[in-house]
């Protein structure tokens, strides 16, 4: 369907959610830091990225970094920002831009694919492809890592 980097230094949460998004029919590049996100597009150079999923505050630098560094290959990507801080407090550390999409941690697997569904259409991606076939995702949530009850 659509082509995803997954930029968030929490390894485990990031992996989790990263196979939920293939599961639905993506495909996911993952990486920890801003060096690594800059490593794979050169490692898949040529590729479109469709959707960056970002975690707001990473280790070495924001979201906001790592995207706009990545707008200068991919002008189209839509990005969507995560973070266990609330959108206000980041909007007013000014380390989230004004109207991003952006879904707070904890949240749901189902939520994930869908908000990255929308933004990859908002891109047009997958068109021209036949849809994936769905198999059915677990409800996951945001900072644990396992099925919710």
């Amino acid at each position: 369907m659509s082509t995803i980097l997954y930029a968030d230094d929490h390894h485990a949460l990031r992996s989790v959610f990263a196979e939920t998004l293939r599961t639905a029919g993506h495909t996911v590049l993952e990486a920890g830091t801003l060096a690594d996100a800059e490593h794979l597009i050169e490692r898949h150079r040529g590729e479109t990225i469709d959707v960056l999923i970002t975690e707001a505050v990473l280790t070495t630098t924001n979201g906001a970094e790592v995207a706009h560094r990545l707008h200068r290959l991919y002008p189209k990507m839509q990005v969507l920002y995560t973070s266990d801080e609330p959108a206000r407090n980041l909007l007013a550390e000014g380390l989230l831009p004004n109207n991003a999409p952006f879904l707070q941690k904890p949240f749901d697997a189902e939520d994930l694919i869908a908000k990255v569904e929308q933004l990859a259409k908002a891109v047009g991606a997958g068109k021209g492809r036949a849809a994936p076939h769905r198999r059915t995702v677990k409800t996951l949530r945001a900072g644990s890592a396992r099925p919710r009850e």
